[in-house]
């Protein structure tokens, strides 16, 4: 439905959009950091009757960059074509460890992600003065969220687990973003934008001889803060 709304949305602007001397095409990227929450569930058991599950809370920041190529249709509407790159932020998101009576074991679990996707939006600006101005984006990125799970077990009568699984799935989401450019000349433009990204559930079950892990991570948002430098043909 969101992906549905930003394409809708996108088709009337640029419908809508006037011809003018403004209108050419421009190429730019951006540099910045993201931020990610995520929420992940996983319970493993063996074929002895063993169980357990874990919850942990994914928050995480990393460098993030973007490339996209656009076309202005005036000084109001653009349509843009990017790549972006959210990094490979990471966390713990469960840590322990249980003592008594002379035995104790400690377990740990991390998680990784791997963020990146090409990106379509349109672009509405809002022209301040002759140098400056505010605009607004809305719509889809097509990306495979890439979610690495690495467990790790140990107690103190010699007994070791590691267990790293690697999740992936193809996923379409709603992009928004809002943002102030300055125009340094004619040709070179300096900006500052927010990126938004919503994002929905990766689930996989990984099997071994003797275990089955599953995994079921939510990322749920992720934003990208950043500098961004364009150039207008």
């Amino acid at each position: 439905m969101k992906t549905k709304l930003a394409i809708a949305v996108a088709l009337a602007l640029v419908s809508g959009a006037a011809w003018s001397a403004d209108s050419g095409f421009y190429i730019g990227g951006s540099l910045g950091f993201s931020d990610v929450s995520a929420s992940a569930d996983a319970k493993y058991s063996d074929s002895e009757g063993y169980s357990e599950s874990a919850k942990g809370d994914f928050s995480a920041t990393d460098f993030g960059w973007t490339i996209y190529v656009g076309y202005d249709f005036n000084k109001y509407a653009a349509v843009e074509l990017g790549y972006i790159d959210l990094g490979n932020p990471n966390d713990t998101v469960d840590k322990g460890s249980y003592s008594e009576d002379g035995y104790s074991e400690s377990w740990k679990t991390d998680v990784d992600l791997s963020l990146s996707g090409m990106d379509l939006a349109v672009v509405g600006k809002v022209p301040l003065g002759e140098s400056w101005d505010l605009h607004a984006k809305i719509g889809v990125v097509w990306w495979s969220p890439d979610v690495t799970w690495k467990y790790e077990y140990s107690d103190s009568d010699g007994f070791n687990y590691d267990a790293k699984y690697k999740l992936s799935s193809d996923s379409t989401d709603l992009l928004v973003g809002v943002g102030a450019s300055w125009k340094f000349s004619e040709n070179i433009i300096f900006g500052f934008d927010w990126t938004h990204v919503e994002l929905g559930t990766v689930t996989s079950i990984g099997i071994s001889e003797d275990s089955d892990i599953g995994v079921s991570p939510e990322i749920n948002t992720t934003d990208l803060y950043a500098v961004s430098a364009t150039y207008k043909f």
